[in-house]
């Protein structure tokens, strides 16, 4: 006869076998409450497809995590991104309904490392004033007005500074540029005259802490991340704090022209602004300097071109 260790051994074992049976079966086939969810895969338990998303393509097509589950799925697919499910559409028109409906019929929802990185605000009067006071700076007009002779000086003493070295690491100095114009152009921040180290390669690894698994443990990118998160609000809050401090003096940059609506606008407080102007560092970083690294790219390749810029 079996003993009773044996008996309760196999049954403790039967009970995790089922028991993990039934989460991956769980996993691989969510549930939606309110529809039907579209076909795609959930990838691996706990960390989903985040890894295949995350190997960097050579091509300037479509990312080949989502070309392949776009031939395979359609244009519309579920899948899992650090450690939660996600619906990815490639659809043009179903992405437009998304952006027109957005606040309305659809709610914001971000990632919890986006969240636990860059707090959202999802109020419809903040989210307007975001909006309203982003572009009045960084707009298309005011860019023309403001901004573009000093966009124009800072690309100019780039190029000079890139012709004196044999080798250009395109991607970090234009990254570097981009972070050091935009810090300036919100709080008169110039790194060349502080005391603190350059804080791109900071924010750099910030960014790339946002698709990361979200375990805030000694040694993870996350927990780094994590450190390197507070450090920015930091420098915006000091420079918010020096302005109040010191009302009579005109930098004539971001920051003058939103310290009044800390007297008018009950949300907005030097917490909101620090992370607010992190948010604009955010959306200004990565995408230019993709654009510039794609436009020397496709330069390079065309001569041609190149030859009737020159010529302009």
């Amino acid at each position: 006869m079996l003993s009773l260790g044996v008996v309760l051994s196999t049954f403790v074992v039967a009970l995790v076998t089922i028991f993990i049976t039934h989460w991956v079966r769980k996993w691989r086939n969510p549930k939606c409450e309110n529809g039907v969810l579209p076909p795609g895969s959930m990838g691996l338990p706990l960390i989903g497809e985040t890894i295949q998303l995350l190997i960097p393509s050579r091509s300037l097509e479509l990312h080949p995590f989502i070309s392949k589950r776009v031939q395979r799925y359609g244009p519309v697919f579920r899948t899992n991104i650090a450690g939660k499910p996600v619906v990815v559409t490639t659809d043009p028109k179903f992405n437009h309904y998304i952006l027109t409906e957005e606040g309305k019929s659809i709610e914001l929802w971000y990632l919890d490392t986006f969240t636990s990185m860059l707090p959202i605000y999802a109020v419809g009067n903040v989210q307007k004033y975001i909006r309203n006071t982003t572009l009045s700076r960084f707009g298309v007009e005011g860019i023309r007005v403001n901004l573009l002779s000093q966009i124009e000086q800072v690309i100019q003493t780039t190029l000079r500074h890139w012709s004196t070295n044999q080798i250009v690491d395109v991607k970090h100095d234009a990254a570097s540029m981009i972070f050091d114009f935009t810090l300036k152009q919100l709080i008169s921040y110039d790194w060349e005259k502080s005391s603190e180290k350059p804080l791109s390669k900071r924010f750099s690894s910030l960014l790339h802490g946002l698709l990361c698994l979200p375990l805030d443990i000694p040694g993870t990118t996350f927990h780094q991340t994590v450190k390197d998160r507070k450090e920015m609000p930091r420098i915006m809050r000091d420079a918010i704090v020096e302005r109040m401090n010191s009302p009579n003096k005109i930098q004539t940059d971001f920051l003058d022209t939103v310290m009044e609506d800390l007297k008018t606008q009950k949300f907005v407080t030097p917490d909101f602004l620090s992370n607010f102007m992190v948010e604009i560092l955010f959306a200004n970083y990565e995408p230019i300097t993709s654009v510039i690294l794609l436009s020397l790219k496709l330069l390079s390749e065309h001569p041609s071109i190149l030859e009737k810029l020159k010529a302009r």
